[in-house]
């Protein structure tokens, strides 16, 4: 018989070659090695032969279907199943899996058989399947798979299905995933049928009690092992709702559908209508805001977009008393300028110390600062008068530090609603020319510490501003000194022996830890700590799957570091090697070295070429071991608000540290809600707000009840992630009325903030939200944004945080902004723990009005390396263009959407080598047919290849390898674009999180969330910022670090009222029955005792206040005394190391090495003697230096710090007041600076067009040379 085909379903046809993603029939030039019989005659052929039949097979037995026709079983073998060419991937090979969901329509090709009889058919349409072996009864799990054909179900003599068999070569991966799925299928509905009638199986229960069920049910069972063993994960959550849709169709055709459905699973993966959380109407169309922020932004370009809304009188009493308790002035935020300087200007006379003094800046000094606000006055610097010198011609010259208008700070020339506000600062004129009484023009009052927005003075002064990272803090009466009169830092008394600390090497690329042994004069002793990974060589090695990077072992190499080579403090911590080996650390010790935070299991041990690693029982007794970072108690912790949450990768980041738990979550998302849901630890006590932030906003002014909006007071932390679409480069218009609305949002966190006033609070967007716009050049929204929360009394900083700098394989940096409440300890901005790609082009927050940019993103030496692709994903399964879209081990190991024949053909002709090859370069060098890209407006960056060696471009929401902008997004060694599951590794979303919603939903929360490893060094800073406010931080704890708290509260002392808002009576009382001990100040107080600030309390026997004649200001400036500025001696001390049982065999020649270090010191590197010359030896600086005679007396060893002696917190390089002061302290004397705008003299504008500043600076000079005679 000839071949023939079914002239009525023509195939689709493929003209090059045998496509491995097509099915056979579906070539052009493919020759069949079987007689091609249509359906409809193969049927016939095979009811006769079951007719003929002296013993028919069984039928089908199908439960609860009926059919008054005879059931007919036929074996289908050899098959393909593939989409109907009416498909836009017709002829593509598929799973049975995607028929009729959304529409799919599948056809198959096989062989048909009954007995003897084997019939060859194609392009047969699939109608339905159906699957056997359902039920609890079933001893040996196993499902069988049939299908209906359109034909086959309009018999009119028999009900006849095909049961799928063996299929043919290039289909067997797309059969064994979905028989994989049908045994899950059978197992999660018997799961669900065998629960009691009182019980609803949510998705959390598939989380462990799934696997379990199993276990016991099929105990031993090997044919169930193998099945549990290609999911190597007991948590099948994933897998489960991965699958939904299948699930889901099966029960509707079972009997027991009604009582299937009851379970809430469904509601948790929002099948149908099925929902877990009820949406909110959405009522308001306009972005709402609070008085004070309408106020604020109301100028600004996406103005309109806002909606001003007063709080009812309930709401605004309970501000109020919020605001006092934290320290806030009382009302909105207001202020006039003085209308003419001449009304201080009379009062000049003679300067005194402490006095605030205006001068009148030259023209010249003027073009350094560029734009002005509008209607401003003519300009005038102010000072505040610190020291003075009397001059023999009677004028005096004066030492002062600078004070900012809010127009010379970050703020800008935006909108600031205090103008008679000043800022502290920290830039004094020592390094700039002399100044004296002569050149003041007025003297100004001065409402210090301001409590009030009225007041009768000139100016109010509440804030300091810092001009090395452009932050603002709390002012403090330390600040009214100059660093450059502080005594500088004695190194010797910042540490002690048993600290880890990182040095740094001559020409090394990164830090090394190491432990310090002894403190010389300039020099510390410190042993090294080798790399495990570095250490292949020892024997006892054992090689880790995957390797810690941030694994160490004690060595017995001593090496002389120089203070100028001894980096910022690391933390280590000793875990036994079962728990390196299962991988039981506990965080942050489990996140590869980001936080700085190593692990400790193994020693060096013996000596010369008889070394080798051996386990370390205990703790060395030399090491002051970091703490464990448990997490607090449910009471202890900061309750938090999520607003614009998406899947939660900020707040959960902010939560790992163990510091906050957030109690609401505010989106409008319904995929998202429900993934924070299916997330949450406790899911009961999470408030979910699915719906509009404003009219969540509008609920809460308005003052109405609502279960899901969180009272005014309960709120500690709020952290948002405005919508970044309003600020994107990515978007095509940015002034369309979407992108409006979405900018107009980055107001609501200002507008929580107003209300809520927590005491920590974040926001996070893209880099480009600090950026202006041709023509759009006064349109400073993060400076508005700066401004809003600072004329509220908020400390502000805002940060770049670089996704890589902290352990992530992405190429994705964003604006970090953090408040803290006055008097709060501020966030400080996470040290980078990993470098720098190469070539990297260092971004800035933005640039003040003198043209100096604020806010770069530091270079600096790092512990590691930065992460690669490959490092972060390459561990996936190879799933090669990934057409089957299903992955057993990992269920979200698939695309988000369709990718098409085009793109995979153009994917394949992208070289794989050289690394990072795209569109560009395969066309430049021939290696892509024309016609495939030649109607392409823009190649760009195109499919591109990701570097396995390099980092992953930003992800985005919708990432599609044709897009000329977003960069690479193909993988290096297969043909293909990232997967969901490859996409949360970047993003740093953990394995044990599942992500609700369709395959687009999950990649557009991805790309929209905040990087996990980011977030996670937030809540780390976050942790030590609420810990340094308790004043019960610890540098170094030999067991565990812990917050102190009141005895007899229970509460912190955060969440107590600060003194002015109690009255005397309750004041003196509160701090009679405070539990701790009253010293003086010739007594220290242990830091595990108590906090600092409760310390202050106690200065003195004597009550605080004790005169009836008490006024609030009295307990205001009080409180300013002993809370802002706690005395020295309450500061906690290091505690000094406890003795452990384990003493390495080396510590009893300790000394004895230590005296004789200069001559036997092997060098850093273990290898090299010290090069002696005469009377120098090289140190590790490689340069010669003065050989001193070591003795015990020139070593510190194992001394406990004096209980007087000032100790610093261990992140001493990165707290902004000490960086501030190290830096200053280190400049140049030499060197001079510009008055009041700090630049060094040689700085010139970029292209202002105005004359530059050193000729101002000698214009300046020569007019006071020739006017004046010097003393």
């Amino acid at each position: 018989m000839a071949h023939s085909t079914q002239s009525r379903h023509p195939a689709v046809i493929i003209n090059n070659g045998l496509n491995p993603d097509y099915a056979k029939s579906c070539h052009r030039n493919w020759a069949c090695d079987w007689v091609i019989t249509p359906e409809r005659q193969a049927l016939a052929r095979l009811k006769n032969e079951w007719v003929s039949q002296p013993h028919p097979q069984p039928a089908m037995e199908y439960e609860n279907y009926e059919s008054n026709r005879e059931f007919l079983t036929i074996e289908l073998n050899s098959y393909e199943i593939y989409a109907s060419p009416k498909d836009k991937s017709a002829g593509e090979l598929k799973s049975l899996e995607t028929l009729d969901v959304r529409g799919k329509q599948l056809w198959l090709d096989g062989v048909l058989s009954i007995g003897g009889v084997r019939i060859y058919v194609q392009h047969v349409q699939i109608k339905s399947y159906s699957i056997s072996g359902y039920g609890l009864d079933e001893e040996e799990p196993e499902t069988e798979i049939y299908v209906q054909s359109q034909d086959a179900s309009q018999d009119p003599m028999y009900e006849i299905w095909y049961r799928l068999g063996r299929p043919g070569s290039r289909y067997k991966k797309f059969d064994g995933i979905f028989r994989w799925v049908t045994l899950l299928g059978k197992h999660v509905i018997d799961y669900l049928e065998s629960q009691p009638d009182d019980v609803s199986v949510g998705l959390r229960s598939f989380q462990r009690n799934f696997f379990e069920w199993i276990k016991s049910r099929y105990p031993g069972n090997e044919a169930v092992e193998r099945w549990l063993a290609e999911h190597p994960s007991t948590d099948f959550r994933k897998a489960v709702h991965a699958h939904i849709d299948y699930l889901s169709q099966e029960v509707y055709n079972l009997h027991s559908r009604e009582l299937l459905a009851k379970h809430h699973l469904w509601a948790d993966c929002m099948r149908d209508d099925h929902k877990s959380i009820t949406p909110q109407e959405l009522v308001q169309k306009m972005t709402i805001a609070t008085p004070h922020t309408y106020t604020c932004f109301k100028n600004r370009y996406f103005g309109k977009n806002l909606e001003e809304m007063q709080p009812s009188k309930e709401v605004a009493a309970a501000q109020e008393k919020r605001k006092l308790l934290l320290g806030f002035p009382a009302g909105t935020p207001h202020g006039e300028l003085p209308p003419t300087k001449a009304n201080h200007r009379h009062r000049i006379g003679d300067i005194q110390v402490g006095d605030v003094v205006s001068f009148t800046p030259s023209d010249e000094e003027m073009r350094i600062w560029r734009e002005k606000p509008d209607g401003e006055h003519p300009k005038e610097w102010f000072a505040y008068v610190r020291d003075l010198k009397p001059m023999k011609n009677g004028t005096q010259r004066l030492y002062v530090i600078w004070m900012y208008r809010p127009e010379d700070t970050t703020i800008s020339t935006t909108d600031y609603p205090v103008q008679n506000e000043l800022f502290f600062s920290d830039h004094c004129n020592c390094q700039e020319a002399a100044m004296f009484s002569s050149e003041v023009a007025g003297r100004c009052s001065i409402e210090w510490f301001a409590n009030s927005f009225n007041t009768n003075k000139d100016y109010i002064v509440r804030q300091k501003y810092l001009t090395e990272n452009s932050s603002f803090v709390t002012l403090s009466k330390s600040d009214l000194q100059c660093d450059c009169d502080t005594k500088k830092f004695d190194s010797r008394s910042i540490y002690q022996p048993g600290d880890t600390v990182y040095v740094t090497r001559q020409g090394a690329k990164h830090l090394d830890p190491v432990v310090v042994c002894g403190i010389k004069q300039e020099h510390i002793i410190a042993r090294r700590l080798l790399r495990y990974k570095d250490c292949a060589g020892y024997p006892g090695y054992v090689q880790r799957t995957p390797t810690l990077d941030n694994e160490v072992v004690w060595s017995r190499e001593f090496i002389e570091v120089p203070f100028t080579r001894v980096g910022r403090r690391c933390h280590v911590r000793f875990f036994s090697e079962q728990e390196i080996k299962y991988r039981r650390l506990s965080f942050p010790y489990d996140r590869n070295g980001a936080g700085d935070y190593w692990v400790l299991s193994t020693r060096i041990t013996g000596s010369g070429s008889a070394s080798y690693i051996e386990c370390l029982p205990t703790p060395p007794s030399k090491l002051h071991q970091a703490p464990s970072l448990d997490a607090l108690s449910s009471k202890n912790k900061l309750s938090g608000l999520s607003l614009f949450s998406g899947l939660g990768n900020l707040d959960k980041g902010l939560e790992q540290s163990g510091a906050v738990e957030f109690e609401g979550s505010v989106d409008m998302c319904p995929e998202a809600i429900h993934t924070l849901h299916a997330n949450a630890e406790n899911p009961e006590k999470l408030k979910l707000w699915l719906g509009s932030v404003d009219d969540y906003l509008a609920t809460l002014l308005a003052g109405k009840h609502h279960d899901a909006v969180l009272p005014i007071g309960t709120i500690l932390v709020i952290c948002a992630g405005s919508p970044c679409p309003g600020f994107s480069t990515l978007q095509m218009n940015w002034l369309s009325d979407s992108s409006l609305r979405n900018a107009s949002h980055v107001t609501t966190i200002c507008s929580f903030a107003d209300l809520y006033r927590p005491k920590w609070a974040f926001l996070e967007n893209v880099v480009n939200m600090a950026s202006t716009r041709k023509e759009y050049e006064s349109e400073l929204v993060l400076s508005q944004l700066v401004a809003c929360l600072v004329s509220m009394g908020y400390q502000v900083q805002q940060f770049i945080m670089s996704s890589w700098n902290y352990g992530s394989c992405q190429q994705r940096s964003r604006l970090i902004l953090s408040i803290a409440a006055p008097g709060l300890h501020p966030i400080v901005p996470p040290a980078y723990t990993h470098s720098h790609p190469d070539n990297l082009r260092v971004r800035t927050v933005g640039e003040l009005r003198n043209g100096q940019k604020f806010g770069a993103q530091e270079e600096c030496l790092t512990p590691f390396p930065y992460v690669s692709a490959g490092q972060a994903f390459g561990h996936l399964p190879d799933i090669g263009n990934g057409l089957i879209g299903s992955c057993i081990p990992d269920p979200d190991h698939r695309f988000y959407c369709l990718i098409n024949s085009t793109h995979r053909k153009i994917i394949q002709f992208i070289p794989k080598d050289p690394p990072g090859m795209g569109l560009h370069e395969a066309a430049k060098s021939v290696l892509i047919p024309p016609e495939l890209y030649e109607n392409r407006k823009e190649i760009g960056k195109a499919y591109r290849r990701i570097r396995k060696d390099g980092l992953v471009p930003t992800i985005t929401t919708k990432p599609m390898p044709s897009d000329s902008r977003q960069g690479a997004l193909i993988h290096w060694a297969q043909d293909r674009v990232y997967t969901i599951a490859e996409a949360r590794l970047i993003q740093g979303i953990p394995t044990s999180e599942v992500i609700i919603g369709s395959t687009s939903e999950q990649m557009r929360m991805i790309g929209n969330a905040v990087d996990r490893h980011v977030s996670e060094q937030l809540g780390l800073a976050l942790r030590r910022a609420y810990e340094k406010s308790l004043g019960a931080e610890q540098a170094y704890e030999t067991t565990q670090s812990d917050v102190v708290f009141d005895s007899y509260s229970g509460e912190t002392f955060l969440d107590t009222p600060l003194p002015w808002l109690m009255k005397k009576e309750d004041l003196i009382t509160s701090a009679v029955r405070n539990s701790f001990a009253r010293k003086s100040t010739e007594t220290s107080t242990p830091a595990t005792e108590v906090s600092q600030d409760e310390a202050s309390l106690h200065a003195s026997d004597k009550p605080i206040f004790s005169d009836s004649s008490t006024t609030s200001e009295d307990i205001h400036r009080a409180w300013l005394t002993k809370f802002v500025h706690p005395p020295t001696h309450s500061l906690p001390a290091l505690p000094v190391p406890i003795k452990r049982a384990y003493e390495e065999e080396d510590e009893e020649e300790f000394h004895t090495k230590l005296s004789n270090f200069d001559r036997n010191n092997p060098g850093l590197e273990g290898k090299k003697k010290p090069r002696r010359d005469g009377n120098t030896v090289e140190n590790i600086d490689g340069r010669p230096t003065r050989a001193e005679k070591t003795t015990s007396k020139s070593i510190s060893v194992a001394k406990p710090i004096p209980q007087k002696t000032l100790v610093f917190p261990e992140n001493l390089l990165t707290t902004p007041e000490l960086a501030a002061r190290a830096s200053s302290s280190s400049r140049d004397p030499s060197s001079r600076r510009t008055r009041h705008s700090g630049l060094d003299i040689e700085f010139k504008p970029k292209e202002w067009h105005k004359k530059p500043e050193a000729v101002a600076k000698g214009a300046e000079k020569k007019k006071r040379r020739d006017s004046r005679p010097y003393a």
